[in-house]
C-alpha cells in the first residue's frame, strides 16, 4: 500500500505532501529533522492521507497534490480559510475527483 500524505507544521505556516510506505515511520523522521525539506519547519501533523493500491495512482496524485495544495495553503490566511476560497477538505475531495478522472478508479480514503 502507497500512501499520500499532507504534513502541517504546528504554526499552520508550512506543508508538505509526500508518498510512503510507512505513516508512521515517516511521520516520525519528519519530526526529526531527518527529512531536509521539513526539518526547519517542524514540528509536524498528519493533516490527512489517501491509500493507493496501485503505485502509478499513487505517484500521479502526489504530483497533483503537489501542484494543487502547496500555492493554495501558502496563501490561506492560517488557521482559518475566507469563505471564497475552498475548505481543505473541499481540496482533497476535487483531487480525489481528479484521480478517479484520470485513472477510472478511486483511490482509498
Amino acid at each position: 500500500m502507497k500512501y499520500v500524505y499532507i504534513l502541517e507544521s504546528f504554526d499552520c505556516l508550512h506543508f508538505y505532501v509526500g508518498l510512503t510506505d510507512d505513516l508512521r515511520a515517516r511521520l516520525a523522521k519528519h519530526n526529526a529533522g531527518e527529512v531536509p525539506h521539513t526539518s526547519k519547519y517542524g514540528p509536524w501533523r498528519l493533516m490527512t492521507y489517501v491509500a493507493f493500491s496501485d503505485e502509478k495512482q499513487a505517484i500521479a496524485f502526489e504530483k497533483i497534490s503537489e501542484v494543487r495544495i502547496r500555492p493554495r495553503f501558502r496563501q490561506e490566511a492560517p488557521p482559518t480559510t475566507h469563505p471564497s476560497q475552498p475548505s481543505r477538505s473541499t481540496t482533497i475531495s476535487s483531487l480525489v475527483r481528479t484521480v478517479r478522472r484520470s485513472t477510472g478508479s478511486a483511490p482509498h480514503l
